[in-house]
């Protein structure tokens, strides 16, 4: 009787150890293991398991590789060389490029196949902004120094970007300064 109490006891602590660690699902896991301007490309399709690679060009010095997993689908900005551009704004005084070898990650946005309440995420409200961009109606929940987006949809996560947070402008090169 002991043991069965005792075996009893394990199952349910151990079930309550993975239902407790499986609020935030695994592409959510994988992607919060890409460092911004430090991990490769290398790296990302180790971490996805050699996702299927749908698309890939490169543009304004930025290889795109679009790819997808069983999960969902995610496209990666990767640099193409040091001082290599990254999102041409013509609008922008610079031209904004970071030091960064080939094929480290600019910027990542993963769109799961499953959506989740974002309550389901583990996200210090105190450490985001809310915001709507224009007519989009998804709500933005950005943590510039971290360089995490959570697009919202009626609660519900449509995808997480990953971008170059604020404590990386040190690697930005200004090139074509314009005054």
């Amino acid at each position: 009787m002991k043991k069965a109490h005792f075996l009893l006891t394990l199952f349910a602590i151990t079930l309550f150890y993975v239902s407790a660690n499986a609020d935030e699902p695994n592409w959510y896991l994988k992607l919060s293991q890409v460092k911004v301007l430090e991990s490769s490309k290398q790296d990302v399709e180790s971490l996805f398991g050699n996702p299927r690679i749908t698309q890939s060009f490169e543009n304004f010095g930025i290889n795109f590789v679009f790819y997808e997993t069983n999960e969902g689908e995610f496209t990666v900005q990767y640099s193409t060389g040091k001082c290599a551009a990254k999102d041409p704004d013509p609008e922008s005084s610079t031209e904004e490029t970071y030091k960064v070898e080939k094929d480290k990650v600019l910027k990542v946005i993963f769109f799961p196949k499953k959506k989740l309440k974002f309550s389901k995420f583990k996200v210090d409200k105190s450490q985001v902004f809310e915001t709507n961009l224009g007519e989009d109606p998804a709500l933005h929940y950005i943590n510039t120094k971290q360089g995490i987006d959570y697009i919202v949809v009626l609660g519900k996560v449509r995808g997480v970007e990953l971008f170059i947070p604020v404590e990386l402008d040190y690697l930005r090169c200004l090139i074509n300064a314009r005054f």
